[in-house]
């Protein structure tokens, strides 16, 4: 748009609407001190949307797939399809995708989970330590759980379901708040190793 180079002041909005639900707005424009301003259509409609980065995957994942950082990268996208819980990269990077996902998808929150290191009725070793004292005995998951959860796990000796965190894959602990019968036999940590019953 062209107008006089005396017309220096700035553009006043003299209508304008806007709906926030849908984006869409409809304004107008007066250049005041300009005869050619007077003459040219200053009305301008269409759709505003914010627009935000947020992390979008760079193939499809299945579910319970972990992300890596070749998976993930930064896109614009509108602040609603992004929504609350978007995620940078660097979030999402280690996590595990809680339902499948297509390439192109923008990450969120609640897709993901921490990666499960325990499968349900995986074998496991049951770890039980006190000061001076650690004893493992085999074990077998009921519930499948990720570094930090607290799961069921069943001992295999006793046939007896307990309470156990899982500290990594195929490894549970016990806390020492949990009754345990030990059978006296060699450790290897202490040069004996102990069968555990609950």
């Amino acid at each position: 748009m062209h107008v006089e180079a005396t017309a220096t002041t700035d553009l006043m909005v003299t209508r304008m609407n806007a709906d926030p639900r849908t984006g869409r707005f409809d304004i107008a424009f007066e250049l005041p001190g300009s005869a050619m301003s007077r003459r040219l259509p200053l009305r301008f409609t269409g759709t505003a949307r914010e627009m935000t980065q947020v992390a979008t995957l760079t193939r499809s994942l299945r579910q319970g797939e972990t992300i890596k950082g070749s998976d993930v990268t930064i896109d614009r996208r509108p602040k609603n399809e992004a929504g609350l819980d978007g995620m940078s990269p660097e979030q999402a990077i280690g996590m595990a995708t809680r339902v499948a996902m297509r390439a192109g998808q923008a990450v969120r929150g609640n897709d993901l989970m921490k990666p499960l290191v325990v499968q349900r009725n995986e074998p496991v070793s049951i770890l039980y330590e006190i000061p001076g004292i650690v004893l493992t005995v085999r074990g077998k998951a009921v519930e499948a759980g990720a570094v930090g959860d607290m799961i069921n796990v069943l001992n295999v000796q006793s046939n007896r379901t307990v309470q156990a965190t899982v500290t990594g894959p195929g490894r549970v602990s016990l806390t020492s708040a949990t009754p345990l019968v030990a059978a006296a036999q060699p450790s290897e940590s202490a040069d004996q190793t102990a069968g555990i019953t609950q």
